[in-house]
């Protein structure tokens, strides 16, 4: 399941990616569209998640009116 790792891996830990994992993924989904589907996918999903945990803005809103 390289798919599957490397997914986890840009979602939490991106540091850890290494070429290993990225040459397992590549055996299977060559394109770099894959690849570029599967990080964008996987970072977005955690981003939307650690996102939905602020009860509040980080920042005050600001009207553009003004």
């Amino acid at each position: 399941m390289p798919a599957a790792r490397l997914a986890l891996l840009v979602a939490l830990n991106p540091h850890q990616i290494t070429d290993a994992d990225l040459d397992e993924f590549r055996a299977l989904h060559p394109e770099d569209r894959e690849l570029v589907e599967l990080a964008s996918w996987a970072a977005l999903t955690a981003a939307v998640r650690i996102g939905a945990r602020f009860t509040e803005p980080a920042r005050p809103l600001t009207s553009a009116v003004g």
